[in-house]
């Protein structure tokens, strides 16, 4: 649970870089410099990823003092989260604007090659999700319809799922 902890905790740590750095790239976009544009950013995201990382710190450090066999397994887990996130929002904070005014040049260039063929599918396939959206909703009855269904045969199947920690078929052999 620890491992997994570790790979939800690089999502969140990477997720508050990218909200910082997208932020300064919308602004450089719009003609500021990397400075005025980090500066510009940083006022609007600060709040929310403080807002972030409160949360979180909220959802997971009451599960760090669970009892019991749930406790004891979840507690490792609980405490790679919270401390992943608060060194997240600190590197959000201070460290990511400062490398975007370093690193970032306000330069547009095409891309080339594999990155333009890549651009052009994934416009592609945006269009086509778009026009599948597009048709979900005009037809949303039978969207509808079909999402009950499958809540209530995803329901049927929980009923008859094992609730034991470990399966009974697992008797510790290969």
């Amino acid at each position: 649970l620890t491992l997994f902890g570790l790979v939800l905790a690089i999502g969140i740590v990477v997720d508050d870089a990218i909200i910082v750095i997208e932020n300064i790239e919308r602004h450089m976009e719009e003609g500021k410099s990397p400075r005025e544009a980090a500066f510009i950013a940083m006022q609007e995201v600060t709040g929310a990823l403080i807002a972030i990382i409160l949360v979180l710190g909220a959802i997971f450090i009451p599960v760090a003092f669970m009892g019991g066999l749930s406790g004891e397994i979840y507690r490792q887990f609980a405490i790679t989260i919270v401390i992943s996130v608060m060194i997240s929002g600190f590197v959000a904070l201070t460290l990511t604007p400062t490398l975007c005014v370093k690193i970032l040049k306000n330069r547009k260039h095409e891309p080339k090659g594999f990155f333009k063929w890549f651009n052009n599918m994934f416009d592609k396939a945006t269009e086509g999700y778009s026009f599948l959206i597009k048709k979900t909703i005009r037809f949303s009855l039978i969207s509808i319809l079909l999402y009950g269904g499958l809540i209530f045969v995803s329901y049927d199947m929980f009923k008859y799922m094992k609730t034991g920690l470990v399966p009974q078929e697992d008797q510790g052999t290969i």
